[in-house]
């Protein structure tokens, strides 16, 4: 059935809908967003001071242990 919902429907809901699978979805994509947009920053500004020898995994230990 979902299949013949238009995709920006489907986003529509799936962002709106009170779930709370819905809500704890929603929680771990703004985490998610939010470690990512991290990273690229860390690696714009790595590359930027010169210091571009460090891949976006290796900076992922750094974001490891975030509590």
């Amino acid at each position: 059935m979902l299949a013949y919902i238009p995709t920006c429907i489907r986003e529509f809901l799936g962002d709106h809908v009170p779930s709370h699978k819905l809500l704890h979805a929603r929680t771990t994509a703004k985490l998610a967003t939010g470690v990512a947009k991290s990273l690229v920053n860390s690696r714009v500004n790595a590359l930027l001071q010169g210091k571009g020898n460090r891949d976006i995994m290796s900076l992922l230990g750094v974001f490891a242990y975030i509590p």
